[in-house]
């Protein structure tokens, strides 16, 4: 995980406009909080997730037709 500060660099100064970045590793697997968001990540069975609320919102683009024909895949 990396956190991201934003700097005026003419002054040298952080520039806080409130915003906070942070990037993660997609690729980590580890078993803490942000290892099982990125296994959710690529998780493509709802009922396999670690997070039931993402899985809801998964579960409801996938089988909720109103869900299916808002992701666009429509044409398939």
């Amino acid at each position: 995980m990396y956190h991201i500060d934003r700097y005026v660099r003419e002054a040298g100064k952080l520039f806080e406009d409130g915003s906070h970045i942070i990037y993660v590793n997609g690729n980590y697997k580890g078993d803490d909080e942000i290892g099982h968001l990125m296994q959710d990540f690529h998780q493509t069975d709802p009922d396999n997730m670690h997070y039931k609320e993402l899985s809801q919102e998964i579960r409801h683009f996938k089988e909720v037709e109103e869900g299916f024909r808002m992701s666009g895949w429509t044409s398939v």
